[in-house]
């Protein structure tokens, strides 16, 4: 097991209202900029949208802010979190977040799945198809937590399939990643399965 580096791994304790500009925020998109960071997590969307109306043009702010924090990433990706409405379909706050977002999971825990499973549907994909479904669990070892996929009896998930993919992924695409036609090649399995 590989442990990631302290100085890769950095938390702020406390949530930089985004709908406001300022010095904090310069610094923050100055740290991920000279950083090299390829990820940010925004926990939660609420949080950080301080005293935006959350259905108005400021929550539009807010959203533009974020998009600076991602342009300011090494090539990388800002995952904002959010709650879901009592609806359960609808972000909390601001839905409309949803519009300008290129991909848009929603994370469930399952009735019947494994005490730590976690059940992601595809709401949203800019560029591919949405309405896929993955089922995770969690699994504690020594002092880290390792995700898998975990198929319910008679679900008709392929999961040799999936670890061949996985598969070529670790052993030919670590550095680069790969297309769809690419791991076709490498797998020899046919579109229809990747």
């Amino acid at each position: 097991m590989r442990k990631v580096p302290a100085s890769m791994f950095t938390v702020r304790t406390q949530a930089l209202d985004m709908h406001a500009d300022g010095p904090a925020h310069d610094k923050l998109l100055d740290r991920v900029t000279n950083g090299g960071y390829g990820l940010v997590v925004v926990d939660t969307l609420r949080r950080v949208s301080g005293r935006a109306d959350g259905n108005g043009s400021q929550m539009g702010h807010v959203v533009d802010n974020l998009d600076r924090l991602r342009r300011a990433t090494d090539n990388g990706a800002v995952v904002v979190l959010s709650h879901t409405a009592k609806d359960d379909h609808t972000t909390r706050r601001f839905s409309g977040i949803e519009d300008d977002a290129d991909i848009v999971w929603h994370a469930k825990r399952p009735p019947d799945g494994p005490a730590m499973a976690l059940d992601l549907t595809n709401k949203k994909m800019k560029d591919g198809p949405e309405g896929e479904r993955v089922e995770l669990t969690l699994a504690p070892v020594l002092d880290s937590l390792v995700v898998s996929k975990y198929a319910r009896t008679g679900s008709g998930h392929v999961v040799d399939t999936d670890e061949a993919v996985m598969d070529a992924m670790r052993e030919t695409f670590a550095h680069t990643g790969a297309s769809t036609q690419q791991l076709i090649e490498v797998t020899e399995m046919p579109k229809s399965t990747v």
